[in-house]
C-alpha cells in the first residue's frame, strides 16, 4: 500500500508538470488533483493504521524508522524509548485489576505483577508516587515472594526485572522531589532495604539494594549511597551472609553493571568471581551468574563501544569477555564439545571476525543439550539475550554467528528467549529483514503444530 501511494504521488507530480506544456491543461490538472486526493486519503489511512499498530510516537520527532526505538538526550544521559503498540498496551491489565488479583491470591507470581504495577496510575499516567508509598507497597509484597520462591529461570528473570522496575520507580520519586530532601530520601530507601533484611532475610534485601544501585545517577550527591551499597554487598559475600550462590552472583553483577557506567576498574575483579562460579558449578542452573552477566553487558553499551576513547575500548573488551564466558558455559551444556563454538569464542576474544566462520556456524548440524543441563542452558540463553545489541555493534558477523548457533539448539532449551532478542536487534539495526522474521515465526509455528499432534 505504501508503494502504491508513493507511485501515485510520483505519477501525479509528472502529470502536474505536463499541465503547462500540454494543450489539455484543464483536463490534466483535474486528473492530477483527483489522483492527489486519492493518494492523500490512502496516506491518512496508512498513518492511522500504523499509529494503531505501532503507537503514536512513531511519528514524533527523533524517531528513525529503521530502528525500534528513539533516543533523546537529556542532561547528558541517553533515554531509550521502546516502541510499544497500542494493541499491546490495551491488552495489559490495569493496576486496579492487578491489585484485585494480588488481594484474592497473594503469592509470588501475583506479587511480581504488583511490583510491575507500582507507580502506575489509571487516572494520571504522569503521576509520581511518594517514595514512602512505593516502599510501603513493596513491603506488602515481599512476604509472599519469600514464602513462594520461583525456581524456573524465566520466571526468576521476570521477578528480578520487576524488582529493578520498582527500585527504578523509587529513584524517579526521589528525582522528582525538592533538591533539599533528595539525600534524605536516598538514605530512607537504603534504610528500608536494611529493614527488609531483618524481616525477610538478607537475600531479598541485597537484591533490592543492588537493583536500587542500578537506578541511582552519577551525581556526587548520590555517590556515597552507591559506595555504601557496594560495601554492604561485598561484606555479605565475605561474611557468607548469602544463602545461595545465585543471589550472591546476581547482586555482584548488578553492582558491576552500576560501576561499569564509569568504566570502574573494580568491574574486572567482579567478573572474575562470576566467571569462576559459572564454570565451576556445572550441575547447577547458575541463573544468578548468567542473568547477571547479561545485565552487565547491557550496561556496557553506554557511550560508543567502538570508539577510540580508553573507556570505550575498556567497555568493548569487557563485553567481548562476558560474551565469551557465556559461550564457554554454553559449550559445557552440549552433549559433545563443538569445534565451531570453540572457534567462535576464540574469534570474539581476539575481535577478528571472518565470513568463513559465519558460514561454518550456519552449516552446523543441530546441537543437543546434555542431560542435567537444561535449566542451566535456559539461564545462559537469558544472559545471551542481552548480548545481541553489543554483538551487533562490535561485529555483524559475530552477531550472525551467535544467532546461528543458538538457532541450532532444540526447542525447549530456552532458545526462544535469545532468538526473540536477536531478531529484534537484527530488525532494528537493519541486519535482518522482515522476511527473516516471517520465516522464523513460520518455523516456530510448524514446531508448535507438530508438538500438539504428539511429534
Amino acid at each position: 500500500l505504501k508503494q502504491i501511494a508513493l507511485t501515485g504521488l510520483d505519477f501525479a507530480a509528472r502529470q502536474h508538470a505536463r499541465v503547462s506544456s500540454d494543450g489539455k491543461a484543464d483536463e490534466l490538472k483535474a486528473i492530477s488533483m483527483e489522483i492527489l486526493e486519492s493518494v492523500a486519503k490512502l496516506g491518512k489511512t496508512l498513518l492511522k493504521f500504523e499509529e494503531e499498530v505501532h503507537g503514536s510516537f512513531l511519528f514524533r520527532g527523533g524517531y528513525s524508522a529503521g530502528r525500534g526505538f528513539s533516543e533523546k538526550q537529556s542532561k547528558g544521559k541517553t533515554e531509550i524509548r521502546t516502541r510499544v503498540s497500542k494493541s499491546v498496551l490495551s491488552s495489559l491489565p490495569s493496576p486496579s485489576s492487578i491489585r484485585e488479583m494480588f488481594d484474592s491470591d497473594p503469592r509470588s507470581s501475583s506479587a511480581t505483577a504488583m511490583f510491575y504495577s507500582i507507580g502506575s496510575s489509571e487516572s494520571d499516567p504522569n503521576a509520581v508516587l511518594q517514595t514512602e508509598d512505593i516502599l510501603a507497597q513493596m513491603s506488602e509484597c515481599f512476604s509472599d515472594i519469600e514464602n513462594d520462591p520461583l525456581v524456573e529461570p524465566t520466571f526468576q528473570a521476570i521477578q528480578v526485572c520487576s524488582l529493578v522496575h520498582c527500585m527504578g520507580t523509587a529513584w524517579k520519586s526521589i528525582e522528582g522531589a525538592e533538591e533539599s530532601v533528595r539525600e534524605e530520601l536516598l538514605d530512607q530507601v537504603i534504610a528500608q532495604t536494611e529493614e527488609w533484611s531483618g524481616t525477610y532475610g538478607e537475600e531479598y534485601a541485597y537484591v533490592a539494594m543492588s537493583a536500587f544501585a542500578l537506578s541511582i545517577d552519577d551525581s556526587a550527591q548520590c555517590w556515597p549511597g552507591v559506595t555504601n551499597i557496594h560495601k554492604t554487598i561485598l561484606e555479605g559475600q565475605d561474611n557468607y551472609l548469602f544463602e545461595s550462590e545465585d543471589t550472591k552472583l546476581l547482586c555482584l553483577s548488578m553492582i558491576a553493571a552500576r560501576l561499569s557506567r564509569t568504566a570502574d576498574a573494580r568491574v574486572t575483579g567482579l567478573i572474575d568471581s562470576i566467571e569462576q562460579s559459572l564454570l565451576e558449578h556445572s550441575g547447577q542452573t547458575c541463573f544468578g551468574a548468567s542473568f547477571g552477566l547479561g545485565i552487565i553487558v547491557s550496561y556496557l553499551m553506554t557511550g560508543n563501544i567502538n570508539g577510540t576513547d580508553p573507556s570505550d575500548t575498556w567497555r568493548r573488551q569487557q563485553a567481548q569477555r562476558i560474551i565469551c564466558i557465556l559461550l564457554t558455559a554454553f559449550g559445557t551444556c552440549l552433549e559433545e564439545e563443538n569445534d565451531v563454538v570453540l572457534r567462535l569464542i576464540s574469534s570474539i576474544k581476539s575481535g577478528k571476525a571472518s565470513k568463513v566462520l559465519s558460514q561454518s556456524c550456519s552449516n552446523l548440524d543441530s546441537l543437543f543439550v546434555q542431560d542435567g543441563s537444561a535449566q542451566k542452558m535456559k539461564s545462559i540463553m537469558i544472559g545471551l539475550s542481552h548480548s545481541f545489541p553489543v554483538l551487533n555493534a562490535i561485529s555483524r558477523i559475530f552477531f550472525e554467528c551467535v544467532l546461528s548457533i543458538v538457532d541450532k539448539l532444540p526447542w525447549g532449551s530456552g532458545k526462544s528467549l535469545a532468538l526473540c532478542a536477536a531478531y529484534k536487534t537484527g530488525i532494528d539495526s537493519g541486519v535482518l529483514e522482515q522476511k527473516d522474521v516471517t520465516e522464523a515465526i513460520s518455523n516456530t509455528l510448524s514446531f508448535v503444530q507438530e508438538s500438539s499432534k504428539g511429534f
